[in-house]
């Protein structure tokens, strides 16, 4: 039997350990080895749990690992996201995200659910560079508004919340879209 190899990196140390015992506790019942990684081994995750956070500066890169973010509470006004564990969840849920998790083999990383359209890569290339939206906007030919848009709709795939999470991931992948 493979060991899933399993890594959980998030702030709260608390959490992050209740969350070690609840999988291993999965792992039992599920007759399964659970082999937690420290984040800085060599080997590859199959599964990443990591706060929003750490998402963007460690794990935005990766290859062939499942990534779950971490986050603090559900908006009442936006629909669950899917590979997404909030820290109110109870067991029950983080037990059926493992077993969709390990059930889907092939890895979910970065883009492969929702890709970046060729437009949206445009938009990251001159953002890159330095362009401001309205900048973009002029040397794309499109308004101000529809530059906001694909920046969004970069947000939203990228599961970014504020425009400062965008930047350091921007930045953080240097090259990467262009």
């Amino acid at each position: 039997m493979k060991p899933i190899n399993i890594i959980i990196d998030d702030e709260n140390r608390y959490f992050a350990a209740g969350l070690r015992l609840i999988i291993a506790k999965y792992a039992q019942q599920h007759n399964k080895i659970a082999c937690f990684l420290a984040v800085d081994s060599g080997e590859r995750p199959d599964i990443v749990l990591t706060s929003q956070a750490r998402r963007v500066r460690r794990w935005g890169a990766c290859a062939g690992a499942y990534i779950v973010t971490i986050k603090e509470r559900q908006n009442v006004v936006t629909r669950r996201a899917s590979r997404v564990l909030y820290r109110s969840d109870d067991v029950k849920y983080l037990f059926t995200l493992l077993t969709d998790t390990l059930a889907n083999p092939g890895p979910v990383c970065r883009f492969a659910s929702q890709a970046l359209t060729p437009r949206e890569r445009q938009v990251i290339g001159y953002l890159r560079r330095g362009l401001d939206q309205s900048q973009t906007a002029r040397v794309l030919g499109v308004s101000v508004k529809t530059i906001h848009s694909h920046k969004r709709s970069i947000m939203s795939k990228m599961m970014l919340d504020r425009p400062h999470d965008f930047i350091y991931w921007l930045l953080s992948h240097e090259g990467e879209y262009s």
